[in-house]
């Protein structure tokens, strides 16, 4: 009697009763699957797949973050703008330094490159400090 088998690490199908590996499909670039699974997910924002095949996705890292479902590389990991960060591989987006803080550095990897914003480090636009007129 022949059984049932699961698809391989990075393939899938929704054959009912396969009984061979032919009918496993290897999952496209950007998508992934456990074995078992009848379909290939797409890697969610902040994850990526290069390869075919692929059993998991890659996350971007610290610093960086995916905004978009589906991403096939890690070109589409992009740097936290100044005033954001983020600490976490795989973020889909970055977290904001708290009121009264700044950062001045893009890709920035975690909460402790936000500093007070101070008297030092205002920003000065035609003599005058932002907020003020002349």
């Amino acid at each position: 009697a022949s059984r049932c088998t699961d698809c391989p690490l990075g393939r899938a199908s929704d054959v009912l009763g396969a009984t061979v590996e032919a009918v496993c499909e290897a999952c496209p670039v950007g998508r992934s699957a456990l074995p078992g699974l009848a379909r290939c997910s797409l890697c969610p924002a902040g994850r990526f797949a290069e390869f075919e095949a692929s059993g998991w996705c890659d996350g971007c890292p610290s610093g960086r973050f995916g905004p978009s479902e589906g991403a096939m590389s890690n070109r589409t990991c992009f740097p936290c703008p100044q005033g954001y960060w983020t600490l976490s591989e795989g973020s889909s987006s970055c977290s904001g330094c708290s009121a009264g803080q700044i950062n001045t550095n893009d890709a920035a990897s975690s909460e402790g490159v936000c500093v007070e914003h101070g008297a030092s480090s205002m920003l000065m636009v035609n003599g005058c400090t932002l907020g003020l007129l002349m």
